[in-house]
């Protein structure tokens, strides 16, 4: 409610108002303008029941309108205006309370008026009633608050106590003195005084600015019995006599002041003889002209005309009195000199120049604890752009290097030129510097020689010879013009950064981010050791190290895997053709599925292409027709492990489509074992009449339209073999599709044919929740428990919860895993879920040592979670030794909408820190400034202990980014299609991608980039 209305009128001022100079007829026209048919019944009342005498309070009274008829009984804000009146006796003070809204009838409207207690006790009565301003007429109820006790011994609400002891309040001034004073109040009454609620300190003196203070606000909450000090200057009148200090508490907006009558503080003070402190200004040569931004030095001389000494204790100043403060840069200038009284000070400051406008330049006499004294100093100020400086100057040209080595000597050349109307004349002008520390480059100044000068207009070159910090790190050179003993003046000569660095000495020394050994750029690390993106592009020719590609079309090669499965020290770089042609002596087995062994080693990265299958080690044919034996699209992994326990790693090849034994499920899948040596050459024909002697088993899914497949192969049951996971994303366990993966146990018995429907070996099935969730689409084996056996981690991108579809999912189950029983996602060791619907959390999965300890990482993929609203992809990380935590380590985005960042990953070490690195893949994304659709990018983020936080790749890239050569390549887009391990030897990652439509028939193809970073 808006308390200013409120009407303070008394009896004497409403006779007047209705009835002085009026007649009869007058008085009866007034009578009328309340219309027949008004009411108005009582609602509520805070008038309280005791009160303290002479105590305000803020009431309020709540009345209904219950008159007959709208709009005829509409209570209305004029014409007649509707208040509330005082009907009883004078005794509370107020008259009535206006109307604030208009009221309809049958609504109710609250009058908020302040109430003051009389201030002889007694019991006393309140009553009042509705009417309208300007009449005598009432209606409705009449409101009495009876009973109401009015006492000294009642608690007041609102009180204040002056505290003399706490208080500095003179008992004598001089005319015109200037004094600061404290004054202490306590508050006695029962409510606290809060900052919030504008309390203050206020004026009762008469006039109110007798003392030249009105009043001070309540800066902090004060309790009952607590003491509030105000700190302030008064000002003592210039008429000798006594003159009284009053003040009262006062709260604005309700009570007012707390008592009306009786100030809280009513000190005398006797005003004669001279002011102890005073000035008076005797000359200045503040300027009436500047330019903005224009430094000139000054002087103002005062004079001490009181009774006091000014010493040099630094208590005294000539102060600013600028709005604001600091308008000329300069606040204060102490005093260097003791003055006596009668003598006079001469200061000497700088001031600069604000934007073009006018102003005043306002300076007084300032003592530390007394507060201001004597006259102020006002000079009109016009600060023009038409205006030249005296002393200006600009920045003409530098010759600064951006790369020093540390603690290495160098020259910087500034050149400044003279913009001022004055000549830089003497020794007392020069460059000087504004570095932290001055002497970050071991010299932090040139002057001008004694008989030299700089007219305005010319230019004075600066040569500095200076010293790199000892510190690598990246620095500034700051520079600026300055007249000793006066002030610096005009633009400063800045140059940022500038690189110190022990680059190149085969040590990532502090303020580096790498060492390049060879001082050039393009190679991941900068000439001056920091990170920098290598671009390859899979369009130019040679940016690749070695491409594998299918020349004929419909093909799709894309799937790869890197090991030694020939058992002679040299690992094979292993691709599949999902849709190859097996040509055969009878009809040929169309899109059978061809899997190829290429030898790896130094020799391996030719920066050639190679179009399958030439020069393949080894060759391994699909069984039947349509079995897309090693189909990157279904999820399929080459697997690479000693699965059968022979000591010598074994390739596992799967054929989502293939058809079970005697081509009698449809859809089942089938796994293939083949036993590592040199019995892997040549071509191994999966569908000859006598078995291959280098097929050691082949699993088979448990029943048609499974697509059993090979998601994974490590040692997870303890016994240092090898065990291998398979997935059955549309088995139906638990409903339709509703997935299983199956961990077989490896060793010798992993022979023939085992039917997962009745498996010959141990087999473990974790079964998915519910139908449609396609448990069996990613796995991943690793060691995140620190315990002597590895560990499972299981991606379930169609796993829905929580009303929200696909979110996605991964569960981890802690080795070893020995039962052969069934487990659910229910029963994961740990659990991480996607953040909204359709995020598809979990369809890349993998473990290693990206970030923090030594400790192994959990790293997912989510192809299509969400910057804000856009689906940009992502790969989450949570560190190995807080994986409970609700949130990951670091997540990196996708850079733009539907790139699909997270689509395939795999972790290696490629730049030999001993962390693993993460290729992110994003599928979907378009390549070189957005312009080839869908050619899929790899960006490599290198791992490190400090990875933390969102790392956006839109705004900051990752060490290696791989671009498909072509729109729709999809290069990353399968999970299979990554492969990230050392095939020439070196003892770095190599990274491969299949892109199962690039090439330049669409029939795939695989880049591998060989590691030199």
């Amino acid at each position: 409610m808006n308390r200013l209305v409120w009407r303070w009128v008394g009896v004497a001022a409403l006779v007047m108002a209705v009835g002085c100079g009026t007649d009869e007829a007058t008085s009866a026209h007034v009578e009328a303008l309340i219309p027949s048919g008004s009411n108005a019944a009582f609602v509520s009342s805070t008038i309280p029941t005791s009160m303290f005498p002479g105590e305000r309070l803020d009431v309020s009274v709540t009345m209904r309108n219950t008159g007959t008829a709208d709009p005829a009984n509409t209570w209305t804000l004029s014409s007649p205006q509707y208040a509330f009146f005082r009907t009883g006796a004078t005794s509370f003070g107020v008259s009535y309370d206006v109307l604030e809204s208009t009221t309809t009838t049958g609504n109710t409207t609250t009058f908020n008026f302040v109430l003051t207690a009389p201030t002889t006790p007694g019991t006393y009565t309140f009553q009042g009633q509705m009417g309208a301003v300007g009449t005598l007429t009432r209606f409705g109820d009449v409101v009495s608050i009876g009973s109401i006790n009015v006492s000294s011994s009642n608690p007041r609400r609102w009180g204040c106590t002056f505290v003399a002891g706490s208080s500095t309040i003179p008992s004598t001034m001089g005319p015109g003195e200037n004094r600061s004073i404290t004054v202490a109040v306590q508050n006695s009454g029962t409510a606290t005084w809060t900052p919030a609620s504008s309390f203050f300190l206020y004026s009762r003196d008469s006039p109110l600015g007798l003392w030249n203070n009105i009043n001070r606000q309540l800066t902090s909450p004060v309790a009952p019995g607590a003491t509030a000090t105000f700190s302030f200057a008064i000002t003592a009148p210039t008429t000798p006599g006594t003159y009284n200090l009053r003040r009262q508490m006062f709260l604005n907006g309700t009570v007012g002041f707390f008592d009306t009558a009786t100030p809280c503080v009513d000190a005398s003070i006797t005003v004669g003889g001279s002011a102890a402190l005073n000035s008076s200004f005797v000359s200045n040569t503040l300027p009436a002209t500047l330019a903005p931004g224009e430094v000139r030095s000054v002087t103002v001389t005062v004079q001490n005309t009181g009774t006091q000494n000014w010493a040099t204790d630094g208590t005294f100043f000539l102060y600013s009195v600028n709005s604001p403060v600091g308008l000329y840069g300069t606040i204060n200038d102490p005093m260097d000199a003791a003055t006596n009284s009668g003598s006079n000070h001469t200061f000497t400051f700088n001031i600069t120049a604000p934007a073009a406008g006018s102003y005043a330049q306002r300076w007084q006499m300032f003592r530390s604890g007394t507060g201001f004294f004597g006259p102020i100093l006002n000079v009109p100020l016009t600060v023009s752009t038409s205006s030249t400086p005296s002393r200006n100057a600009a920045v003409s040209s530098q010759s600064i290097p951006s790369v020093m080595t540390a603690g290495e000597p160098a020259i910087f050349t500034i050149t400044m030129q003279n913009t001022g109307s004055a000549a830089w004349t003497g020794s007392t002008f020069g460059i000087y510097s504004r570095n932290s520390p001055l002497s970050l480059w071991g010299v932090n100044q040139q002057f001008l020689g004694s008989a030299e000068s700089v007219a305005a207009g010319a230019t004075r070159t600066f040569t500095l010879s200076v010293t790199a910090p000892a510190t690598p790190g990246t620095y500034s050179s700051s520079w600026q013009m300055i007249e000793s003993g006066v002030a610096f003046f005009g633009a400063t000569a800045s140059f940022t950064p500038i690189t110190v660095t022990l680059c190149g000495n085969g040590t990532v020394d502090a303020g580096e981010q790498c060492d390049d050994n060879n001082l050039t750029a393009g190679d991941g690390c900068s000439a001056t050791c920091t990170v920098e993106t290598i671009s390859i592009d899979l369009a130019t020719a040679g940016a690749p190290d070695r491409t594998l590609v299918q020349a004929s079309t419909n093909h799709q090669l894309a799937s790869v895997a890197i090991g030694d499965v020939t058992n002679d020290g040299v690992v094979e770089v292993i691709v599949a053709d999902a849709t190859h042609v097996v040509p055969t002596t009878g009809s040929a087995r169309n899109a059978a599925g061809v899997v190829y062994g290429y030898t790896g080693g130094a020799s391996f990265f030719t920066n050639a292409s190679t179009t399958v299958p030439t020069s393949a080690a080894f060759r391994v044919l699909g069984a039947t027709t349509n079995d897309r034996l090693g189909n990157a699209t279904t999820g399929a992994f080459i697997g690479i492990g000693d699965v059968t326990g022979d000591g010598v790693s074994d390739l596992i090849v799967s054929a989502a489509n293939a058809d079970g034994v005697g081509d009698a499920r449809t859809d089942a899948g089938e796994t293939y074992i083949l036993t590592g040596g040199a019995g892997l050459t040549g071509d191994i024909d999966l569908g000859a009449t006598t078995p291959p002697a280098a097929l050691a088993a082949t699993i088979v899914g448990a029943a048609a339209g499974d697509k059993a497949i090979l998601l994974a192969v490590g040692d997870l049951t303890g016994d240092s073999i090898a065990d291998l996971v398979l997935g059955a994303p549309f088995a139906d366990a638990n409903g339709v599709d509703s997935g299983v993966v199956y961990i077989v146990t490896g060793g010798p018995s992993l022979t023939g044919t085992i039917d997962l429907s009745a498996p010959t070996v141990t087999v473990r099935q974790i079964v998915g929740e519910t139908a449609g969730s396609s448990l069996g689409l990613a796995a991943a084996v690793g060691n995140f428990t620190g315990s002597s056996t590895n560990d499972l981690l299981i991606g379930n991108r169609h796993y829905t919860s929580g009303g929200l579809s696909r979110r996605g999912a991964a569960f981890a189950y802690a080795g070893p895993i020995t039962a052969d029983s069934t487990a659910t996602p229910a029963s994961a060791t740990f659990s991480w879920l996607g953040l909204t619907q359709n995020d598809n959390f979990g369809c890349a999965v993998a473990i290693g040592n990206v970030v923090g300890t030594s400790a192994a990482d959990v790293v997912i993929g989510a192809y299509q979670q969400r910057r804000g609203a856009q689906q940009v992809g992502a790969v989450d990380v949570w560190d190995g030794t807080n994986l409970s935590s609700a949130s990951a380590t670091v997540t990196f985005l996708g850079a733009d909408a539907f790139d699909n960042a997270g689509t395939a990953l795999s972790l290696g070490d490629m730049n030999g820190d001993g962390f693993l690195d993460i290729p992110v893949a994003s599928g979907l994304a378009d390549g070189p400034s957005n312009a080839r659709s869908n050619a899929g990018e790899v960006v490599v983020y290198f791992g490190a202990a400090a990875l933390s936080g969102t790392v956006d790749l839109l705004t900051t890239p990752g060490r290696v980014l791989v671009s498909g050569a072509a729109a729709n390549d999809g290069a990353g887009l399968h999970p299979p299609g990554i492969a990230f391990r050392d095939i020439d030897g070196n003892g770095r990652a190599d990274l491969c991608i299949g892109s199962f439509q690039g090439g330049a028939t669409t029939g795939g193809r695989v880049d591998c980039i060989e590691s030199t970073f």
